[in-house]
């Protein structure tokens, strides 16, 4: 407990709050193995990092398995603006696996994989598995947002890519225009930021 108060001790509440995770943590360890997985964890903020940090150097919590995910900056950082996660490689007991993007190989098995063969036409499904490799640029996200989204159009397939329906900003604009309102201001305003917002 007192390491964990020294970690977080700018808020005692918090602190408190951290100590209860890690005991319930501690307590479903002990009944079985216990896996938590984190999605983006370069978004994180100060309050998640210092639970991660309490939680993996806690020394009575057995059985945790933490798998997170993560991305560097494109323009990699700088040491001053490197994210909070940057450190957790350097702790014992982390491994880090790191992912490259597709071969255009993997990307048309993927593509033939997620498509109908009884549905759709090979000479459309090469021309898809074409489309999804140049634009999602070995990206399996967009691979597979792409497929799923190429999918959805009716008519001829020639025709929508004419329309620059098959590009990945026109799939991702289309998707935006069929939101709220409320929700399109919303998501200009956090891309303008950069950042989560709190």
């Amino acid at each position: 407990i007192g390491r964990i108060k020294r970690i977080c001790p700018r808020c005692h509440a918090d602190a408190e709050a951290f100590i209860a995770f890690c005991e319930l943590v501690r307590h479903m360890g002990r009944m079985q193995p216990v896996v938590i997985f984190i999605d983006d964890l370069q978004w994180m903020d100060h309050d998640s990092y210092t639970l991660l940090q309490a939680l993996t150097q806690h020394p009575s919590v057995p059985g945790v398995l933490l798998v997170a995910s993560c991305r560097r900056m494109r323009d990699g950082g700088s040491d001053a603006s490197a994210p909070r996660w940057y450190g957790f490689p350097d702790q014992p007991g982390f491994e880090t696996i790191r992912l490259g993007l597709l071969p255009p190989e993997h990307v048309r098995a993927l593509v033939d994989n997620l498509l109908d063969a009884e549905e759709i036409a090979p000479a459309d499904r090469r021309t898809i598995a074409e489309v999804v490799v140049r634009e999602a640029n070995g990206n399996p996200f967009f691979s597979v947002e792409m497929v799923h989204h190429i999918r959805t159009m009716q008519g001829d397939l020639t025709g929508a890519r004419e329309e620059g329906a098959f590009r990945l900003e026109g799939m991702i604009l289309e998707r935006v225009s069929q939101l709220p309102g409320e929700s399109q201001r919303l998501l200009q305003l956090v891309a303008l930021a950069g950042d989560p917002l709190s």
